[in-house]
């Protein structure tokens, strides 16, 4: 049983979502909550395997709940659902922790799968998210490189068998072996404090080594990085 804390600011959405996930027999709303400190205290007494947020709620007290348990709780994954689907957004729920980014236009098929992928480890994004952190257009992006949207979902979902059979990224095979190895690193969130340690190399070869990775795959941030590496991990070896 997946168990899910709900956070927003608006009861009838708490409500709604709670009816909707309890329908399916392997999630459980074990709680929700309308504040930023009753998220946490919530997450911290009941230990959910998935919190799902919207990140807009009280003005900065969405985004601060999101980051607080993506710190605290390890354990805890976070998965947001809003309106917001600017690219600032996007990349702050991102960078802070956030397991997956959906807008709330999904249908409800689509959010309990993205809540089972996303507590199986896998990132989950809504159609058009990848595009806005890569600074492209839906029109303009390349084809799909990293990402699939299968036959009984619009949500972008990341598993193996599908990066295996996918392409690479442009600029993907002239990484060298060393800076692959630096790429799945950053994507399982080391710093390059740590990235040295576990390499055995000077942070500025780290440094070195993530400059010329973004510049590569043409990324702007090493939370671009960490999205492209996760959509490839079992090519990153």
């Amino acid at each position: 049983m997946i168990r899910v804390l709900l956070v927003d600011d608006q009861n009838l959405i708490r409500e709604g979502l709670k009816a909707l996930l309890n329908q399916e027999q392997d999630l459980q709303v074990v709680g929700d909550a309308n504040t930023q400190q009753s998220a946490i205290d919530q997450v911290e007494a009941l230990h959910p395997d998935v919190v799902l947020i919207d990140p807009c709620f009280a003005k900065t007290e969405g985004i601060a709940a999101t980051e607080t348990i993506c710190q605290r709780f390890p354990d805890t994954q976070v998965l947001i659902l809003t309106d917001l689907n600017d690219s600032e957004s996007v990349t702050t729920a991102l960078r802070f922790g956030a397991k997956g980014y959906l807008l709330k236009d999904l249908c409800p098929d689509e959010l309990a799968n993205a809540v089972r992928s996303v507590h199986k480890g896998y990132t989950q994004l809504s159609p058009g998210i990848l595009s806005k952190l890569l600074g492209t257009s839906d029109e303009s992006a390349p084809p799909p490189i990293a990402y699939v949207s299968n036959a009984t979902s619009n949500v972008v979902a990341f598993n193996s068998a599908q990066r295996r059979s996918s392409s690479l990224p442009p600029g993907f095979t002239k990484l060298t072996a060393r800076e692959r190895q630096v790429l799945r690193l950053i994507a399982s969130g080391s710093s390059n404090k740590e990235i040295s340690r576990s390499l055995e190399i000077s942070e500025g070869t780290v440094k070195n080594h993530v400059a010329s990775i973004l510049g590569r795959l043409n990324l702007r941030d090493r939370t671009q990085a960490a999205i492209i590496a996760n959509s490839v991990m079992p090519l990153l070896n």
